[in-house]
C-alpha cells in the first residue's frame, strides 16, 4: 500500500513512515513519520540554482539576469527564457535571451521589478563592447537598466 502512495517521484519514497491508518482526510496517509524525501530535496535545490543562475531578486529589489549562464550558452542563435518568476509584491516577470555571435538580445516580460535590472552575464567581463539602452560598465561587465525597459541588444567584441 504504501509503494502506491507514498512515492513522490520514480524510486523514490518517503522515509520513517508507518502504514496507513484510516482518516478524515481523502487519499490514503500514513499514521506519522519524519517526512523526507531526500531524493527530491537534492533535486529541488538544483532546480533553484538553475533558476538563481538565470534571474535572482535581490533584497533591495534590484533583478539580476544572467550572472551563472556559462560562455558555452552564448551564440549560434541559442535562445534561454523563464516566464512567471515570482518578484517583490506579488508580482511576476520573465526574461528571454537570445545570444549570437556579435550580439546578445534580452526581452523583459511580466511585471516590472522595483528597482533596477542588473544584467550580469559572465561572458561580459571580457567581451561586453555597448549597448543600446541603460549604464554599461565596462570594468564590472554589466549592464544596468531601469526597471521600465522591455528590451536591450547587448552588443560583443570579436572572439
Amino acid at each position: 500500500m504504501m509503494i502506491e502512495s507514498a512515492m513522490t517521484g520514480p524510486f523514490s519514497w518517503w522515509e520513517g513512515i508507518l502504514n496507513p491508518k484510516n482518516t478524515s482526510w481523502e487519499g490514503v496517509h500514513p499514521k506519522y513519520g519524519n517526512g523526507a524525501s531526500p531524493h527530491m530535496w537534492g533535486q529541488s535545490v538544483c532546480t533553484k540554482v538553475l533558476i538563481d543562475s538565470l534571474i535572482a531578486e535581490k533584497v533591495d529589489g534590484k533583478v539580476i539576469i544572467g550572472r551563472g549562464i556559462p560562455e558555452e550558452w552564448i551564440g549560434n542563435s541559442q535562445v534561454i527564457e523563464l516566464n512567471n518568476y515570482p518578484i517583490s509584491g506579488n508580482r511576476r516577470m520573465g526574461v528571454r535571451i537570445q545570444s549570437y555571435s556579435d550580439r546578445v538580445l534580452i526581452t523583459f516580460t511580466g511585471d516590472s521589478p522595483f528597482n533596477e535590472i542588473l544584467i550580469d552575464l559572465p561572458v561580459f567581463l571580457t567581451r561586453l563592447k555597448g549597448a543600446t539602452t541603460g549604464n554599461v560598465d565596462f570594468q564590472s561587465g554589466r549592464v544596468t537598466v531601469s526597471p521600465d525597459t522591455k528590451s536591450v541588444t547587448v552588443y560583443l567584441t570579436s572572439m
